[in-house]
């Protein structure tokens, strides 16, 4: 069953590192790739954070209407709800934690607090070095790196094609 689903993710992945980022918007192929990264996710059966939805949260600010068409998909068996949050204590309430690079140095602590949780860290934003993962623009094309140096303090668990799609694994 999960080769069925790694086959269009991975066909996904390529196709869209193929595309320029002006054939679509950047935040839709970052939307697909929070998507995918929550896929190739593992959280473990103790998570603090069991719910009936998979919360998936921006920090400040979501990507508009490429963030809804997240909403209500099925994520590990739950509906994935989209938040936006404000605080770290909203944050310890999320399965995934999107920072955008346009935030300033305060989400700096939040990362801290969440960087050994089961909380999932994505960002944009290259400065922030305890992030779980890391959306870069390269040339005309968006690239990750995986910090696994972080995700080993976490009970998360990255599929190995993740990492093999990924452009630089930080150990």
């Amino acid at each position: 069953m999960k080769k069925l689903i790694l086959i269009p993710f991975i066909v996904a992945i390529f196709t869209i590192q193929n595309i320029q980022a002006k054939a679509l918007p950047e935040y839709t192929i970052k939307a697909a790739y929070l998507y995918n990264f929550a896929l190739l996710t593992q959280w473990s059966s103790s998570n603090e954070n069991q719910s009936d939805e998979f919360n998936l949260c921006f920090y400040k600010e979501d990507f508009g209407i490429a963030s809804d068409t997240l909403k209500n998909k099925i994520m590990h068996e739950k509906k994935i709800k989209v938040s936006n949050i404000n605080s770290i204590e909203e944050a310890q309430k999320c399965q995934m934690v999107f920072i955008r690079k346009e935030e300033n140095i305060q989400e700096l602590q939040l990362v801290q607090t969440l960087s050994q949780s089961q909380v999932l860290i994505v960002t944009d934003n290259e400065k922030i070095e305890n992030s779980h993962i890391t959306i870069l623009s390269e040339n005309t094309k968006l690239v990750f790196n995986v910090n696994l140096k972080y995700l080993k303090h976490t009970n998360l668990a990255v599929s190995s094609h993740l990492l093999k799609l990924a452009k630089k694994i930080i150990q």
